[in-house]
């Protein structure tokens, strides 16, 4: 049993080549951190989703889940749906507390990857 665990969300696709290399981003993270209690899923197109995660963290008794939406921008699924959907697994599961995090838009890293990209390239 862990007390806390972190999910983090991705959007999913249909190429199994982007749902393949977001689970190995999730086996590095876990890897190098070495902590078990991190775990990926899928908004949708890919396998597993939150729910599957969450069904799984509750059988284990977890008390706390963090999700963090690997989303590049605020968008309807960050803004909307995932919310929503963090909503519905509240009443499934009130024993557990739930935290949603702001998504990458909300990262200071992000603008300085992208200053770095502009300056190399232009």
């Amino acid at each position: 049993m862990s007390a806390r665990a972190m999910v983090i969300l991705a959007h999913g696709s249909r190429s199994s080549r982007a749902v393949s290399s977001f689970l190995e981003l999730i086996r590095h993270i876990r890897q190098d951190s070495g902590r078990k209690d991190i775990y990926g899923a899928f908004f949708s197109l890919g396998q597993p989703g939150l729910e599957q995660v969450v069904e799984q963290l509750a059988r284990s008794q977890t008390q706390k889940i963090v999700v963090f939406p690997y989303f590049l921008l605020d968008g309807s699924h960050v803004q909307k749906d995932i919310p929503t959907m963090i909503g519905d697994l509240e009443k499934k599961y009130p024993e557990i507390e739930f935290q949603l995090l702001d998504s990458l838009e909300h990262e200071p890293l992000m603008y300085r990857i992208l200053q770095q990209k502009v300056e190399q390239f232009l």
